[in-house]
């Protein structure tokens, strides 16, 4: 039986930087960070891409709040994982009422 493949992508971005948050966070409005941090991110997963033996379970994106990030970064991100997910990847966002959309 092959091992269960989860991955946690740390999206540091949010809208308003909470006075009790002890996480790395950044200002989502400066959206040339999130795009370059989206492709370094991109870099880094074509690295390690030998680290992830087979398909993943599981792609749980935190933070931050990655729903404050271009959606259209998000889902280049995971059209980079490709064939690794499937019909029963559990795909995860952590977001905030406010910024909850269609998109």
């Amino acid at each position: 039986m092959e091992p269960f493949r989860h991955i946690y992508i740390h999206v540091p971005f949010c809208e308003v930087i909470c006075h009790y948050c002890h996480f790395y966070t950044a200002r989502a409005a400066e959206a040339g960070n999130q795009e370059s941090f989206f492709l370094a991110l991109k870099k880094h997963l074509s690295i390690e891409e030998k680290n992830l033996a087979g398909r993943l379970d599981g792609i749980y994106f935190g933070g931050g709040t990655p729903a404050s990030s271009p959606p259209n970064l998000v889902s280049d991100f995971l059209e980079m994982l490709g064939a690794r997910i499937h019909s029963g990847t559990e795909i995860t966002l952590e977001a905030n009422p406010s910024n909850v959309n269609a998109e």
